[in-house]
């Protein structure tokens, strides 16, 4: 199950100094591991992309065309279908490119047709911090856009991707990349409103079962849903990426945790001022103070509910939730 709230960050945003940003190329890529013309032409379209690692945003989803015991496909079978039903797609391999489907032909992708892309602009960009905590992979996105929308509906679509997976799949293939593994929004993404120039949105998704957490990753991408055209997209991985920070369960200890109308935070170690904030499920901060000793806090401006402790220092992150009754 998923629910909104603040513990990763991801973001949004717009350069304030132009009007056009660099447009990321975002490829969906449609396969089988049961299917051999997969198996054949998979390589080519990898070597092709790799040509490109500041450019090009990849997402893998294994749809059950043309068999639908692929074991990549049951992994999660509504996430896998949902973009596949999207294009209409009935075969493999299939690939789509910034919201576009690629006719089938003799290569998945030329790299004419990815230069072209590779040169368009757009007054969206998209960039991703990701922090996880170990039991939950947790966002925040912000969008900021400079020009006037169409009137047109905009979805924001989030994902988790496994980077590189390692299966022997009945096709002969041994290494998956960026493997779809779950859809942190809605599976026909979230409707945002593209005339407002800032919004923030919080998802937070349990980690996939049986992945690797350092080949985890996550996506996010803005479409028109009138002219399928994609606004823009981001990895955590992309070069427009933030530096992220090393998630730590060690900066500090809350209790009584659930707690009526006061908590004791307890620094596990002597450190320097940390910045702590309390932050309510639509990742606005309630509170907000530098400490670098245990103190007490009284929680008579909270009311009940689910709330999130965070303790942030140069190089380490913490995030706690709070229970108020």
């Amino acid at each position: 199950m998923r629910s909104i709230f603040t513990l990763f960050l991801l973001t949004i945003s717009v350069s304030m100094f132009a009007q056009e940003t660099k447009k990321m190329v975002f490829l969906e890529h449609f396969t089988n591991t049961r299917c051999g013309i997969c198996a054949n032409k998979n390589p080519a379209f990898f070597d092709l992309i790799e040509q490109y690692p500041d450019d090009v945003i990849h997402v893998a989803y294994h749809h059950p065309f043309p068999y639908t015991n692929c074991e990549l496909y049951l992994y999660d079978k509504d996430g896998n279908s949902a973009r596949s039903s999207y294009y209409g797609f009935s075969g493999s391999p299939r690939l789509a490119m910034n919201g576009s489907a690629i006719p089938v032909g003799g290569a998945l992708l030329s790299q004419t047709s990815l230069d072209t892309e590779v040169a368009q602009m757009s007054s969206v960009s998209v960039s991703l911090d990701m922090v996880n905590d170990g039991t939950n992979l947790n966002s925040q996105v912000k969008i900021e856009n400079l020009s006037q929308a169409a009137a047109a509906e905009f979805r924001l679509f989030v994902m988790v991707i496994e980077k590189e997976l390692a299966y022997s799949a009945p096709n002969g293939e041994d290494v998956h990349y960026n493997v779809f593994r779950a859809f942190a929004s809605d599976l026909g993404g979230d409707i945002v409103d593209m005339n407002i120039a800032s919004q923030t949105l919080n998802y937070s998704l349990a980690i996939p079962v049986n992945t690797e957490m350092d080949q985890l990753e996550m996506v996010a991408f803005v479409q028109n849903m009138d002219t399928g055209e994609m606004m823009n997209a981001g990895s955590s991985a992309s070069g427009l990426t933030s530096t992220q920070k090393a998630l730590t369960e060690d900066l500090f200890k809350v209790f009584p945790n659930p707690a009526s109308d006061i908590i004791r935070i307890d620094l596990n170690n002597s450190r320097e001022a940390m910045n702590l904030e309390i932050m309510n499920i639509e990742g606005k901060a309630l509170f907000q103070e530098l400490i670098n000793t245990s103190q007490s806090i009284s929680l008579d401006f909270l009311s009940s509910g689910i709330y999130f402790i965070k303790m942030e220092t140069e190089d380490q992150i913490q995030n706690t939730k709070l229970i108020v009754e």
